[in-house]
């Protein structure tokens, strides 16, 4: 069966063998007798799917879908696969990261072993704990950077149920000072001349201590 518009040119052209299945000949498109369909094409393959989603599906169980209805922060992306994982490479099939169905996500880590873990280089026969929420991991020197303005500080929090600055590290660039805080008040500092003051915020020799030691 051809389809064309009846005057000068030839859409596409359906052919069946009896066997293998239906082919759209004069594009990239072929159904099998199984009802797979193949796109093959040199061009981009586009899918306008406004007001709906896309989805894939094996055997009637969903395995992917992309939401696409149109409205702002919808376009989400869905994985419903047999304890499998979310993968996301490269066009060259390197792995930049993945989601596992354990919950876990890894950034240039193919097996994250946290709910967090980013590798740079992999380390040398590494020995993991289990406690923490977050690896990150390199060869040479694994480090985590906390950047900021130069007249703020940069700050790590912890907290609990009954507060949520606990107990803090900061260090306050515009006085090049490092502070550490229990409850709330700054018990322990290190000023920029590397004077170390405790149970005060103004240490005036190397080593001040309020109260009795």
């Amino acid at each position: 069966m051809e389809v064309a518009d009846g005057l000068f040119f030839q859409f596409f052209t359906i052919t069946h063998d009896g066997t293998t299945g239906a082919t759209l000949a004069g594009t990239p498109i072929s159904i099998n007798s199984t009802g797979d369909l193949t796109l093959d094409s040199s061009t981009d393959v586009v899918i306008d799917a406004a007001g709906g989603n896309v989805e894939f599906k094996d055997d009637g169980t969903l395995q992917l879908s992309l939401d696409m209805d149109g409205t702002a922060g919808a376009q989400v992306l869905k994985l419903g696969v047999d304890s499998d994982d979310l993968i996301i490479q490269q066009y060259d099939g390197t792995e930049v990261a993945r989601f596992t169905d354990t919950a876990r996500v890894g950034i240039g880590e193919n097996s994250p072993q946290l709910p967090l873990h980013v590798t740079k280089d992999a380390a040398t026969s590494p020995t993991y704990a289990n406690t923490p929420c977050v690896i990150l991991e390199d060869d040479d020197r694994p480090g985590l950077q906390l950047v900021g303005s130069s007249n703020n500080i940069g700050i790590i929090q912890f907290g609990d149920r009954d507060s949520s600055n606990s107990g803090e590290i900061y260090y306050d660039h515009s006085a090049d000072q490092f502070n550490f805080r229990n409850a709330g008040t700054v018990s322990t500092v290190i000023d920029s001349s590397g004077k170390l003051g405790v149970g005060l915020t103004s240490p005036k020799t190397q080593l001040t201590v309020e109260g009795s030691v």
